[in-house]
């Protein structure tokens, strides 16, 4: 989620607490395209202050461990994942809450930092790794029970935005400016460098079904490898103002969606993109593909686009959360969504049905 600006706010509690925005550099990237909309930057940013902005600055607590509180599940959480069928969201203040019944309850769990955490993933069951301000990394090996720090490299002005683990050894963690961290060994030792030639936002990174790994950018830009990882190119995109993620639907097709609502369309892996009309010019935080086959997006102001045919159209799926910041099925095929009012467990309109096993 992310925007490249300074805010200042009266309330100094309330500063500088950027959670998905990004950080580049030069490196494998080297292709310029040049940006015809920069002022959709500043709107950019404007609106995801609206989900992540005015978290508590918590630099200088890195260390302290998170404080256990009664009504953590309606703290800002900006991740949810699952762990088997157990469900991990993670968000401000440290805050990891764990759920064993698809969302119905959750309890917090003690972790070693009060650090905003931005995103979680898990590669099975048991490892997990979750991510954020500060310079953070943590690990799990218990489904998410306990955590322990593993990133040292950097200062704590590093704020990572998204976490993505290919197996339980190689992954990667995207960040604030052109921030890229990977590893090979489970987090045991993660490395940074630079992939792209300007400093901008890296927002959110996916994978496709046949390998294809992808990372959306502020100001449009939109990021591939087909070797894992190992080098990146630029892919042509369809737009100039913030992506902030991509939604693999299968081998070749993906849809890419962001700021006013924007969503394209590709059925050829990136070649060609057609834009899909959505519902309201609404910031589009998150999107997953459920398993009934609907396509689900989060927007803002308790309003999800739905898609029933791939993608190809949305219609309005009005939802009790406000500031959605991301969403995920749970193992009884309900969708729990988290955002500015903690976690919510929702079921689709009628017609989406259960999990098919």
């Amino acid at each position: 989620m992310g925007g490249k600006e300074t805010v200042s706010v009266e309330s100094g509690r309330r500063r500088g607490a950027l959670a998905k925005a990004s950080r580049c550099g030069a490196g494998a990237v080297q292709r310029r395209r040049p940006k015809l909309q920069r002022g959709i930057l500043r709107e950019s940013f404007l609106a995801l202050c609206i989900l992540v902005l005015f978290l508590p600055s918590l630099s200088a607590r890195v260390e302290i461990p998170a404080e256990i509180m009664p009504l953590a599940e309606r703290s800002v959480l900006l991740d949810v994942a699952l762990a088997g069928d157990r469900l991990v969201a993670v968000g401000e203040r440290g805050h990891i809450l764990l759920s064993d019944d698809y969302g119905e309850t959750w309890k917090q769990t003690s972790v070693p930092t009060r650090a905003t955490l931005t995103a979680v993933f898990f590669a099975d069951t048991q490892r997990g790794w979750a991510v954020g301000h500060d310079n953070v990394i943590l690990a799990t090996t218990d489904g998410g029970l306990s955590w322990n720090h593993q990133y040292t490299e950097g200062g704590i002005e590093n704020r990572f935005l998204d976490v993505f683990f290919l197996d339980e050894g190689r992954g990667f963690a995207v960040g604030a400016y052109g921030l890229f961290a990977e590893t090979f060994d489970g987090g045991e030792r993660w490395t940074s460098r630079e992939i792209f030639w300007e400093e901008l936002h890296f927002n959110r990174i996916s994978m496709a079904a046949n390998g294809l790994l992808f990372i959306a950018v502020e100001t449009g830009e939109l990021l591939q490898s087909v070797d894992d990882g190992e080098t990146w190119e630029e892919m042509d995109s369809p737009y100039d103002g913030s992506l902030f993620g991509v939604l693999p639907l299968g081998a070749r097709t993906i849809i890419a969606y962001g700021l006013r609502g924007n969503v394209f369309r590709s059925s050829d892996g990136g070649v060609s993109w057609v834009n899909v009309e959505t519902p309201a010019p609404l910031l589009i935080t998150h999107a997953i593909r459920h398993s009934g086959g609907a396509v689900i997006l989060a927007a803002q102001n308790e309003q999800f686009f739905l898609s029933r045919d791939g993608g190809r159209s949305f219609t309005l799926w009005r939802v009790p959360v406000q500031g959605a910041a991301a969403l995920t099925e749970a193992p009884d095929g309900s969708v729990v969504t988290v955002g500015l009012n903690g976690v919510r467990r929702l079921q689709l309109p009628r017609g989406e049905g259960r999990r098919t096993r």
